[in-house]
């Protein structure tokens, strides 16, 4: 079957089985599991020779954290076809904007809460320098100025310290994971508008069409 065939295939398939958290069964399935349904016939999210490693794995991680609606709204179902034929050649560049993304769009969205609960100094100095001990500090103030509520807040610093890490490594498909993560728990003080202001689906079509 030829990637064109395959996007069809999937497209075709998304009119009548919805995505859905987890990997999912014949009713309802994953973003990616959708593409080896049409390729192979199972239900699975293992990895795809034709499909970038770092996107599969970010959308893995952030797909079961978005709101159903939006899985299956025509923004984003209309790229998980593409997803298919992207290949791996382009993996370090689809890792720095995915990266790029968490520090630009992302974390900016938690600085009024990190303002209003005695962090924010702190949450602005890790979006400026950008450094593990700058996101380290940030993850301690946080825990000591919000107490156990401020734990998500704590868990995005050390993921996004985790993320200086993996951008030193060069290691495309483990930093689509942290940053993935980074943004689950980010998620988690606002989800409505967190999920609108960070728009994964324009995400996905900038990584898709890097070339």
């Amino acid at each position: 079957m030829s990637i064109q065939e395959t996007q069809a295939t999937i497209a075709d398939n998304l009119k009548y089985i919805p995505i859905g958290h987890g990997v999912g069964t014949t009713e309802k399935m994953c973003s990616i599991a959708h593409i080896n349904y049409a390729l192979s016939g199972r239900v699975a999210d293992a990895p795809i020779p034709c499909v970038s490693a770092a996107i599969r794995r970010w959308v893995i991680t952030i797909q079961d954290k978005m709101p159903v609606e939006t899985l299956n709204g025509p923004e984003w179902k209309s790229l998980v076809p593409l997803i298919a034929g992207t290949g791996q050649k382009y993996e370090q560049e689809r890792a720095n904007i995915i990266l790029n993304w968490l520090w630009d769009v992302v974390l900016l969205q938690i600085q009024p809460i990190a303002d209003k609960y005695g962090f924010g100094g702190e949450w602005q100095l890790m979006l400026t320098e950008r450094t593990e001990d700058a996101a380290s500090e940030v993850a301690w103030a946080s825990e000591v100025a919000w107490a156990s509520e401020a734990a998500w807040a704590s868990e995005v610093a050390w993921a996004a310290a985790l993320a200086v890490d993996v951008k030193r490594a060069e290691d495309a498909a483990r930093a689509a994971v942290v940053v993935a993560r980074a943004v689950a728990f980010a998620a988690d003080f606002n989800a409505t508008d967190f999920w609108q202001a960070v728009d994964p689906a324009r995400l996905l079509k900038r990584l898709i069409e890097v070339e």
